[in-house]
């Protein structure tokens, strides 16, 4: 499968493919996924959702991330390594 490159705008992704439901306005990238945004960077994740209208992206099987702002981990359950972010705000969420 060819891999899909979507940076005209925030957030820049690259993947192996992608799905967009015009029902939900989201986008869902799988394969290698890659996301880059000003603040907020996750590579080799095997799925995320992007909410174009609420900005919000959830990362799934994030190997590796970066962040340049606050960072809350969700406590109680084993890390599954999933991040929550909404372009813009200086929090991101890891559970």
């Amino acid at each position: 499968m060819p891999a899909v490159s979507v940076s005209d705008t925030e957030p820049q992704v690259k993947c192996n493919g992608m799905v967009y439901d015009d029902q939900k306005q989201e986008s869902t990238y799988v394969g290698n996924v890659f996301v880059k945004t000003e603040k907020f960077e996750a590579s080799n994740a095997a799925k995320a959702v992007y909410n174009h209208a609420t900005k919000k992206i959830t990362v799934y099987g994030c190997k590796e991330f970066s962040f340049t702002e606050k960072l809350i981990m969700k406590p109680g359950k084993k890390l599954a390594h999933t991040i929550e972010y909404v372009l813009g705000d200086d929090k991101a969420i890891l559970f």
